[in-house]
C-alpha cells in the first residue's frame, strides 16, 4: 500500500491541497476505507454535490451504471444519486469503484472540507493503543507523519510551531539519546562554522517518522494538528466564552440612621 507514490494534489490553494494529499493517504494506506467514504458520502450527496458539473456527475452513471453518456448528461441530480444507489445495492458497483472514479482533487473542490476533516478523525485513530493493536498503530503513525510533513510542504504549518507545539522539553525527554546525541552534534558542527541551527533543522535531523515513533500521537494531534486544523478552517472556531456577569449591587442598608432614631426616642422620653 505504501509503495506507491503519494498522490500530490495540484489544487491551488494550500488547504485544499493539503486535504486532498491526506484524504488520499488515508484511503491507500488503509486508515479508511472506501466503505467508510461512502457511509459518510452516499451516492445523493455525492451527486448533489456535483449538480454544477453534470459532465463529472454523468461520468459516475456512464462507468459504474452503464447508462449512455447522452442520457447521464439529462438526469437530474436526484435520479443520478437514485440510479448510483441502485447499482450498490444490487452489487453492480462497490464502494471502491465510487472511491476510485472519484479524482482526489475533485472529492476536495465539491465535497465539504469540514465534513472531510470530521471523516478523517472519525474514531479518534491516534489513540488505538501500541500493544493491543500493533498493525492499526503503525498505519496511524504512517498517517500522522504524513499529515505533518504535508502541513509543513504546503506552509499551514511552520516548523517554528511544530517544533513549539511539540516542546523542546517532550522532544529531550522521549527521544533516544542517540538521536538526541547525533542532533545535538549537527547543532554544535553548524555553529562552530558559522551556520544556524534552526527548528527545520531540528525537525528534518529528526524526520516526521521519528516524532510520531517516540513522542506520543496524543500530543502530536493535540498540540500541532488540532491548531493547524483549525487555522486552515478545517473545524469550527470555538464559540467566545461570555463574560461573566457583574457581581449584583447590595442593597442600601439604614444602619446609619437607626441610632439616630434610638436618640430620638429616647430624647422624647426623658
Amino acid at each position: 500500500m505504501e509503495g506507491n507514490a503519494p498522490f500530490v494534489s495540484k489544487l491551488p490553494e494550500g488547504p485544499a491541497r493539503f486535504l486532498a494529499e491526506t484524504l488520499d493517504h488515508a484511503l491507500v494506506n488503509g486508515r479508511r476505507t472506501a466503505e467508510d467514504f461512502i457511509r459518510h458520502f452516499p451516492p445523493n450527496a455525492i451527486m448533489a454535490a456535483l449538480d454544477a458539473v453534470p459532465k463529472l456527475r454523468a461520468a459516475f452513471l456512464v462507468t459504474l451504471v452503464g447508462v449512455k453518456e447522452k442520457t447521464a448528461l439529462r438526469t437530474s441530480t436526484a435520479d443520478a444519486g437514485r440510479l448510483l444507489e441502485s447499482a450498490l445495492e444490487e452489487g453492480d458497483a462497490d464502494a471502491q469503484s465510487v472511491a476510485a472514479i472519484f479524482d482526489p482533487d475533485d472529492r476536495i473542490q465539491y465535497l465539504d472540507a469540514k465534513r472531510i476533516w470530521t471523516f478523517l478523525l472519525e474514531g479518534e485513530f491516534w489513540r488505538v493503543a501500541r500493544s493491543k493493536d500493533g498493525g492499526a498503530y503503525k498505519i496511524s503513525q504512517a498517517h500522522v507523519a504524513f499529515m505533518l510533513d504535508r502541513a509543513i510542504a504546503h506552509h499551514l504549518l511552520s516548523y517554528e510551531q511544530l517544533i513549539d507545539g511539540i516542546t523542546i522539553e517532550v522532544i529531550a525527554e522521549k527521544l533516544p539519546r542517540n538521536d538526541m546525541a547525533r542532533i545535538l552534534k549537527n547543532a554544535i558542527a553548524a555553529g562552530r562554522s558559522g551556520k544556524p541551527f534552526n527548528d527545520a533543522d531540528l525537525y528534518n535531523g529528526m524526520s516526521s517518522s521519528t516524532i510520531v515513533d517516540y513522542v506520543p500521537l496524543p500530543h502530536v494531534m493535540q498540540s500541532v494538528i488540532a491548531p493547524m486544523a483549525l487555522t486552515a478552517g478545517f473545524v469550527e472556531a470555538p464559540a467566545p466564552k461570555p463574560a461573566p456577569a457583574a457581581p449584583a449591587a447590595k442593597p442600601a442598608t439604614n444602619e446609619a440612621a437607626e441610632p439616630a432614631s434610638e436618640a430620638w426616642a429616647d430624647g422624647n422620653q426623658s
